[in-house]
């Protein structure tokens, strides 16, 4: 499997998994972590915005309304749980398919990601063929 990380290597994905015209946002605070996930995600032709942060997030989804998005829940600032508290009560509730990003992976805190309405829960480091299948998923 191929890991989601600094030293990680992005190869050409194994499927015909063909996201022209679709754009993700990713909401991570780790310059790397959301430079490997944006790669992994552009490999399958999808356009990618990035943020920072729930904040910066926030100002992204008042310009343009992306068909994901890939949210890390610990970040300065806003977290993951205030900005998908922000995206369903403001933004096309049932519309916008969003997945946690954490490292967070214990069973109350996947309980805690469903409660709060994420589409899913991904354990950090990711694979290239976790975020495949999870992207086949929900497109």
């Amino acid at each position: 499997m191929r890991s989601f990380g600094p030293a990680a290597a992005i190869s050409t994905p194994s499927t015909s998994l063909d996201l022209h015209g679709v754009v993700v946002l990713i909401v991570e605070d780790h310059d790397d972590s959301r430079d490997m996930l944006r790669q992994m995600v552009e490999s399958f032709g999808a356009a990618v915005l990035t943020a920072r942060d729930g904040r910066e997030a926030m100002s992204l989804v008042s310009k343009a309304v992306p068909d994901l998005v890939l949210l890390d829940l610990l970040m300065p600032g806003m977290d993951g749980f205030e900005f998908m508290e922000y995206l369903r009560e403001r933004k096309h509730p049932a519309r916008i398919p969003v997945i946690a990003v954490t490292a967070l992976g214990s069973r109350a805190d996947v309980m805690k990601t469903w409660a709060a309405g994420f589409n899913g829960h991904l354990l950090k480091p990711i694979t290239m063929d976790i975020i495949e299948a999870q992207l086949e998923r929900v497109f």
